[in-house]
C-alpha cells in the first residue's frame, strides 16, 4: 500500500488503515517539527494534513483525535512536535480557524 494513494472506502483492511494512519501521523509531526516558529507554514502543514486525511476518506472527527491522542504512542501529535502547552492550546486554536474550503471541502464551514 502506498499511503499518499489510500483510500479506505476502496480498501478496508484494518492493517492498511492502521499503516496509513502511523505515516499520517508521522508525517504530520516531520512537518509540523520543520514549520515550529512559523505560523503560516505551521497552518500549510495542517491544511496538508487534513487534505490528505479526507483524500484518504477518514472523518474530521477521526483526524482530530488522531492529533489529540494517539493511541499507539499514548501522547499527542502536538506532544511528539514538543509544544509546550501553552503553544498545544495555540496551535489547536489555529486548526479551529481553518474553514472547510481552505482544507478541500468546499464549504466555507470552520474545522472544529
Amino acid at each position: 500500500m502506498i499511503p499518499e494513494s489510500y483510500n479506505r472506502i476502496q480498501n478496508p483492511s484494518k492493517l492498511d488503515f492502521d499503516t496509513f494512519v502511523r505515516w499520517l501521523s508521522q508525517t504530520a509531526v516531520s512537518e509540523l517539527s520543520a514549520a515550529r516558529g512559523d505560523s503560516p507554514a505551521t497552518r500549510a502543514a495542517f491544511i496538508l494534513y487534513f487534505q490528505r486525511g479526507l483524500r484518504a476518506d477518514l472523518l474530521l472527527d477521526e483526524l482530530m483525535q488522531i492529533l489529540i491522542f494517539q493511541p499507539s504512542k499514548y501522547t499527542s501529535v502536538f506532544g511528539l512536535v514538543g509544544y509546550s502547552e501553552a503553544e498545544a492550546q495555540a496551535t489547536i486554536q489555529m486548526v479551529k480557524t481553518l474553514n472547510s474550503q481552505e482544507i478541500g471541502i468546499g464549504t466555507d464551514e470552520q474545522v472544529a
